[in-house]
């Protein structure tokens, strides 16, 4: 029983076909329950980002679980359009242990150093645990990844001057519009994306903004900590508040677009075609993408943030590089330490069956009027017995916390390494 890790994110998987992979709470629900049914998988996690789709399960039934999987979601795009083996990506055991941290510490994502992947992480393994999905070797991998993301974030430089997908949206908008402070921007969403989009603008001298949610209530603190002026607008109101917008950034959670060709259209016709940029970094998209055709909308979403990543990317290259050295030697300590954990059970195992053999051996000996019924009870009391001495050591190998000091006293208590 192992880790099998399946995946499609932003390098493998272009947005329109992505977005199909976002679920909703009950659906998440849903879809890790199908994949732990009869068994396919014993333990279930789903990390589900406006880059990422990934599964994370403890299975020895690679082939059923992708075949669940693939069942799933092949209703909801056509073989044409989704190469299934070019656009899905899977890692076992190792390699997948590797890929977590990778993802955790952000050299995996579009913006290299973000921070937001490290909460997002957490609270896909806090939703795995809530629903009882995930269980002793999910949290192993889980509780371990989270303390590799944080301690590259402390012992190098990658977090160093923060960028987020926001900070990284808006240097695309002043590509075109030279001075943001200076122009009618909105913001429609209200959720961890919107906070880092706030912070950006902020950074950019932007003090006052329109602000689009379906609720109004629980963004003022937010705005009172950065000391900007804002307008608020509930969702219906949207239309109006494009038409006095110059940008707008969208980052809400949505069934179909928010925006159409045909309301953008008619909007531009009064606005006599200023400049409009939309910024769409919601999955699936808050903007219909044919709006992106019509003159003098400059329409982006997530995969047009890619160029100005890989440019911070590359300045972050001898960052990158130490993070990518300790997070390989982070992984193949955790690789051995769960490796010796697993010879010391069995070490310990045989160690004690070989003295319930020997000890029921002598036994027999002295009393050979036993009848083959009392023999029999005799093997399964003592079975027994080994099986109730392992429980404890077993437990606390594989406890998370302190496992490889664990696995040192127990090898040197009961000398599983002499000969």
């Amino acid at each position: 029983m192992g880790y099998f890790l399946i995946g499609a994110n932003y390098k493998t998987t272009p947005i329109h076909l992505r977005e199909k992979f976002a679920l909703s709470h009950d659906d998440s629900i849903r879809f890790l329950n199908i994949l732990l049914r009869d068994g396919a998988a014993e333990e279930g996690m789903l990390l589900s980002t406006c880059n990422r789709f990934e599964v994370y399960t403890i299975t020895q039934h690679v082939q059923e679980v992708t075949h669940k999987i693939k069942n799933y979601f092949s209703p909801l795009m056509s073989e044409d359009e989704f190469d299934w083996n070019k656009m899905i990506y899977s890692y076992q055991d190792d390699k997948a242990i590797l890929h977590a941290f990778r993802v955790v510490s952000s050299l995996d994502s579009l913006v290299i150093g973000e921070n937001q992947i490290l909460s997002q992480f957490k609270q896909a393994y806090e939703f795995a645990l809530a629903h009882k999905m995930s269980g002793n070797k999910l949290n192993h991998l889980a509780t371990r990844a989270l303390y590799v993301g944080k301690k590259i974030r402390t012992e190098t430089d990658i977090s160093k001057k923060p960028v987020s997908i926001g900070s990284i949206a808006l240097e695309l908008a002043g590509r075109i519009f030279e001075n943001l402070n200076q122009k009618e921007v909105a913001l429609i969403g209200g959720g961890k994306v919107s906070e880092l989009v706030l912070h950006s603008l902020k950074n950019k001298g932007v003090d006052h903004l329109t602000w689009v949610n379906r609720s109004l209530n629980k963004a003022s603190k937010l705005f009172v900590d950065l000391k900007m002026d804002y307008k608020t607008y509930a969702l219906d109101q949207l239309v109006s508040v494009l038409q006095k917008s110059d940008l707008l950034i969208f980052s809400l959670s949505v069934d179909h677009p928010l925006l159409t060709y045909d309301v953008v259209s008619k909007i531009m016709d009064q606005r006599k075609n200023s400049p409009l940029i939309l910024i769409d970094l919601g999955i699936p998209r808050n903007v219909e993408e044919s709006v992106g055709t019509l003159s003098h909308v400059y329409l982006y979403n997530i995969d047009h943030l890619d160029g100005i990543a890989k440019q911070n990317g590359k300045e972050r290259g001898e960052w990158a590089k130490k993070a990518e050295t300790l997070v390989s030697q982070l992984a193949l300590e955790y690789m051995q330490e769960m490796g010796k954990g697993r010879d010391t059970i069995q070490a310990l195992h045989l160690k004690l069956e070989n003295l319930r053999k020997k000890e029921v051996e002598k036994t027999l000996k002295k009393l050979p009027q036993l009848d083959k019924e009392t023999q029999s009870a005799l093997e399964k009391c003592t079975q027994s017995l080994v099986q109730k001495i392992l429980h404890e050591p077993i437990l606390m190998l594989k406890k998370e916390q302190n496992r490889l000091e664990h696995t040192d006293i127990l090898r040197k208590f009961f000398k599983l390494d002499e000969e």
